[in-house]
């Protein structure tokens, strides 16, 4: 990772922030575990989505529950299109984004992504309280 960080910088990245994370997540460092977690994602049954939902490893939409358990299992080792994702969103006219749950990383990506847009973290009871407060 260090060695990572040291060829972004001279690449002429501007900013490089290693993540605490418990496993190597979303590389092909997991590339073993994507049947594993398959075959545990078959144990249960999965309904096609009822609402609107978009697949990170794609960014794009997933309409049925078997490209639900697909996604799923390619989001193991696969990037995560962030940027694709929020940005299919904006163009489809989502215009406000809620970050639910700890910490305002992706909210704070998005500020980045969709600028003009609104963008809320939920984290504590004073931002959730602004929250409520500006949607309400």
């Amino acid at each position: 990772v260090q060695r990572a960080i040291a060829l972004a910088k001279e690449a002429g990245a501007e900013r490089v922030v290693p993540l605490q994370v418990g496993a190597p997540f979303h590389c092909s460092l997991m590339n073993d575990m994507g049947d594993e977690f398959a075959a545990e994602l078959d144990k249960y049954s999965f309904a096609d989505p009822q609402i609107p939902m978009i697949a990170n490893v794609t960014g794009d939409f997933v309409h049925t529950a078997a490209q639900v358990k697909d996604a799923l299992r390619r989001q193991v080792a696969g990037s995560v299109r962030w940027t694709t994702t929020m940005q299919r969103l904006a163009a489809d006219g989502y215009d406000t984004f809620i970050e639910v749950g700890p910490g305002r990383v992706l909210t704070g990506m998005n500020m980045k992504i969709n600028p003009a847009l609104p963008a809320y973290g939920s984290e504590d009871q004073r931002r959730l309280d602004a929250l409520l407060a500006n949607l309400g």
